[in-house]
């Protein structure tokens, strides 16, 4: 049954997603909406695929929120199931707060060998488990004691979205959120936000990081290391830092667009 609630509902851009992926998306949750009924004042969840290679089942799924409140969320846990069997228990992270009549995209790769029992792919589907397992934590005001050295009017107003919509960070965490990549003339710029809740300053000395170009292929893998003095982000502050990695340690990819890199800190 069609609804104008369900078209109302509005797909969240994760930092790292290309526009042409998020686009794809989109028009693939506003399809799957026109012919479902959410339950309302809800979090829905809708499966968009099931698809297996040699070592992995991967299933794609759309949370959606259209309870008339924005819903914290840790942790999800899930059931992975075959016909009535519970075959596999999954818990995904989400770490974002997901607004009112918003919906965000998870994509989950399980390994075949990990699942319990037998199955066969085309009766796989998945199902929250016990929602008594999520744990609500309280949420911390990050206070941001610098804003990102861009340039421009329009940079700026980016920096300022980024705030705005960056997701809420619980007591007792450290984020790293990239803002902004890109070429400069030193090499591979990463501007990202620091983000610490806890009762204690922390002192960065080094970051792990890995780079990714289109399709997840890898160019750069390493550890970054900070001046001397390391990187002081005190209790309950954030701030901005700009990673600069020479070109030359990096894997030459002709024609790639580096503002479309993928950072992950890991």
């Amino acid at each position: 049954m069609k609804t104008t609630e369900n078209f109302n509902i509005v797909l969240s851009k994760e930092i790292y997603e290309s526009d042409f992926h998020h686009e794809l998306l989109k028009e693939e949750l506003q399809k799957m909406l026109s012919n479902k009924q959410l339950k309302s004042n809800h979090v829905n969840m809708y499966c968009s695929y099931v698809y297996e290679n040699d070592e992995y089942i991967s299933i794609g799924i759309y949370l959606i929120n259209n309870s008339d409140k924005d819903i914290l969320i840790n942790k999800l846990p899930l059931s992975i199931c075959n016909k009535k069997e519970k075959v596999f228990d999954y818990t995904i992270d989400i770490n974002k707060t997901i607004l009112t009549n918003n919906a965000i995209f998870k994509e989950i790769s399980i390994l075949k060998s990990d699942l319990a029992l037998s199955y066969n792919i085309d009766d796989i589907y998945i199902e929250f488990d016990y929602l008594k397992k999520i744990n609500k934590y309280p949420y911390i005001n990050i206070e941001i004691d610098n804003m990102p050295k861009v340039n421009g009017y329009k940079s700026y107003r980016e920096g300022k979205k980024f705030l705005k919509n960056l997701s809420n960070i619980e007591e007792n965490q450290f984020s790293i959120d990239v803002f902004k990549v890109g070429q400069v003339e030193e090499g591979f710029c990463i501007i990202a936000l620091f983000r610490n809740s806890s009762s204690k300053a922390i002192n960065i000395k080094s970051i792990p990081l890995t780079v990714l170009v289109s399709e997840n292929l890898p160019v750069y893998k390493g550890v970054y290391n900070i001046n001397d003095d390391g990187l002081i982000i005190e209790s309950n502050k954030g701030k901005f830092y700009s990673i600069i990695i020479p070109l030359e340690s990096f894997i030459q990819i002709d024609h790639e667009d580096m503002s479309k890199y993928i950072v992950k800190f890991e």
